[in-house]
């Protein structure tokens, strides 16, 4: 059995030391395998050229998922015998007793080597040292863009000794494979994001034609890099391109206003985002900007000439025993629904072995894997250059990459489990997003009832849900 831990009345399933394969990767993890990438570079400029675009874990196979499961996920121990951690409080002879064989799928279909599970010799009477839990080793894949050759590649990174300090060893990752993928781009970063517009800004003939739309300040205006697409041989994704949308904030006192509710118009610029280079620029329509609107600011009424809603109470939600979920580092259990939470730098928040149990049958897988695989937005205008704009919010920013932390009270309600991302930034520095998942319960209103008419007898029950948010800004929208 799992001992049991509470802090901050959110129950904590104690465990072994140990990381599961679908554990997100630790901070680190990340620097490890942005250092073993990095050395392998032929020559020193090729090594300081290296941009990291996204660095996570190579998720394993679901034969290793199916048997790590059946380790980390207690109720579903049936047939690994795993010795629990020593208790220096008991002696030897209160030590927990093997659990009972049973011939669970985790174990009798796993396609894994015999190496990789050590078992007791003897399933009616193990013994306490003879069974061990033995991975793979943990795996990090990185996308890597050059700025010097403008080559991507994809590389796989064993992580097998990352934690070996532990035993006297060293931080070392080694190279699996890697492989250059020809004409194609990685996402963009926001360091190229704002690189682009201060090339763009900077460039004499663009500031011309701001001039000629009335606005000399280069501080109020907004470039913001967009995918170049397809559209012709000169979109080919051999080069590095974007075509740049701008917008222009209101000369005020606000320096929150909205520049997005103020488009430029007539301007088209394309730029090299490998050099910086401004290939086009041209002030091919003069269309005016649009009028100053307070009342289309993101801000308190107050900043807007308005005023905020005063008419709704405060809401306060309370759980005095305690949420109902369970947590073990990234293991959930609520209710009879079990799962694992994970991150990544493209999708966001991804569950993992979402099961749930059926009784006496067990265990009963529902997704192996659930993700936000992508949100494509269209947005559909015809007119040049709006026509372009088909953003690929997942594939050419990051859900991930753009994901902020959440606060307590406004985003999330309740008893909060929060989770925190640790991901490589452009340089491949360690960034932490802390808090980016929220989890929480929320009643959900009535979810059903029923009053027997002749008895009188009435039966009601509550909606009860299990949350897990996470938030993304991409540009003006989330």
């Amino acid at each position: 059995m799992a001992s049991v831990k509470s802090h901050s009345k959110v129950v904590s399933i104690g465990r072994t030391p140990l990381v599961h394969p679908l554990d997100p990767l630790s901070p680190a993890e990340v620097s490890v395998a942005v250092a073993t990438v990095r050395a392998a570079g032929a020559t020193p400029e090729l090594r300081d050229a290296m941009r990291f675009i996204e660095v996570s874990l190579n998720e394993p196979p679901k034969d290793v998922v199916a048997l790590a499961d059946a380790y980390f996920f207690p109720p579903y121990q049936h047939s690994v015998y795993i010795p629990p951690p020593p208790n220096p409080l008991l002696p030897p002879s209160k030590a927990f007793p093997p659990p009972p064989s049973s011939t669970h799928p985790a174990s009798t279909s796993s396609s894994l080597s015999p190496s990789s599970l050590v078992a007791s010799p003897s399933a009616s009477s193990p013994s306490p040292k003879a069974s061990v839990l033995r991975l793979p080793p943990r795996e990090a894949r990185l996308v890597t863009w050059n700025k010097l050759t403008n080559q991507t590649a994809v590389w796989v990174v064993e992580l097998a000794e990352v934690h070996a300090s532990l035993r006297g060893g060293h931080h070392r990752g080694r190279v699996k494979s890697s492989h250059v993928m020809e004409d194609v781009q990685p996402p963009m970063d926001a360091v190229e994001y704002a690189e682009c517009e201060a090339a763009v800004k900077a460039h004499p003939p663009f500031q011309e034609a701001m001039r000629r739309r009335g606005v000399d300040d280069m501080e109020l205006v907004m470039v913001d890099a967009w995918c170049v697409g397809y559209f012709s041989e000169a979109d080919h994704p051999s080069r590095r391109l974007a075509k740049p949308i701008v917008f222009c904030r209101c000369p005020s006192d606000c320096s929150l206003d909205n520049g997005y509710a103020r488009p430029v118009e007539g301007i088209y610029v394309t730029v090299d985002m490998q050099t910086m280079a401004i290939i086009k620029c041209e002030d091919q329509e003069l269309i005016p900007l649009p009028p100053p609107d307070p009342l289309r600011n993101y801000t308190p009424g107050a900043d807007r000439g308005g005023v905020d809603r005063s008419d709704l109470k405060p809401i306060k939600i309370e759980q005095p025993d305690g949420p109902s979920f369970r947590v073990a580092g990234y293991a959930v259990e609520w209710q009879k629904w079990s799962f694992r939470v994970g991150f990544t730098p493209k999708e966001g928040l991804v569950l993992h072995s979402l099961a749930y149990d059926d009784g006496s049958s067990g265990r009963r897988g529902i997704a192996h894997r659930l993700s936000f695989c992508e949100m494509v937005v269209p947005y559909g205008d015809p007119n040049d250059p709006h026509y372009r704009k088909n953003a690929f919010d997942a594939g050419e920013d990051g859900l991930g990459k753009n994901a902020h932390s959440l606060k307590k009270g406004c985003d999330c309600l309740g008893l909060i489990r929060y989770f925190d991302a640790h991901m490589s930034n452009f340089i491949g520095g360690v960034e932490t997003i802390e808090n980016v998942v929220c989890m929480h319960e929320e009643d959900h209103g009535m979810l059903w009832k029923h009053v027997d008419w002749r008895s009188g007898h009435a039966e009601v029950r509550r909606s009860r849900r299990l949350v897990l948010s996470f938030v993304c800004t991409v540009a003006n929208y989330e």
